[in-house]
């Protein structure tokens, strides 16, 4: 669609130039298309510097991502390779740390029992919201990694295993 966008706005420019200048419009059509040609790659220069620059300066969707990137290295580093996470986002889990396997869930209210048979000892709450699952609270499970950011955290489990 963008092709045909641009190639109707540079006949407009063209007629148009040459309603105002009395000329072919030509000249003109192709200053304008200089001019847009220029800013577009300023303002691609200036986004890449953002992205590789300084972690404060980055765009919000990148700093999203680092953090997450974090606890997922977390992850990786401090829990057994095959025990399996718990986590609302268990794709990204798998996918980031090489296929490790994750439990999905939504509300772990009720899956207590079936975390056990599983062997699932760790928590990933990936969510970004201020208020967390009401399940879950600060204090009850040992928070073993919190981002400084997003306060995503990895929750220790090992209370469900208890008497």
């Amino acid at each position: 669609m963008l092709p045909f966008a641009l190639c109707y706005l540079a006949v407009g420019v063209r007629i148009l130039g040459g309603l105002v200048s009395g000329l072919g419009g030509r000249s003109t059509a192709i200053v304008v298309f200089a001019a847009l040609g220029l800013v577009d790659v300023a303002s691609n220069v200036a986004y890449a510097r953002r992205l590789w620059g300084p972690p404060e300066a980055r765009p919000l969707w990148q700093r999203i991502f680092d953090e997450e990137m974090d606890v997922i290295r977390w992850v990786h580093d401090h829990v057994p390779r095959d025990q399996p996470v718990a986590s609302h986002e268990p794709a990204i889990i798998s996918l980031y740390d090489g296929g490790r396997k994750t439990v999905g869930y939504w509300q772990p209210t009720g899956t207590w029992k079936e975390w056990r048979r599983l062997g699932v000892h760790y928590l990933v709450d990936m969510s970004y919201v201020d208020a967390k699952d009401a399940n879950l609270p600060e204090g009850r499970y040992p928070t073993v990694y919190r981002s400084p950011t997003m306060n995503l955290r990895v929750l220790d489990l090992q209370r469900i295993y208890g008497p």
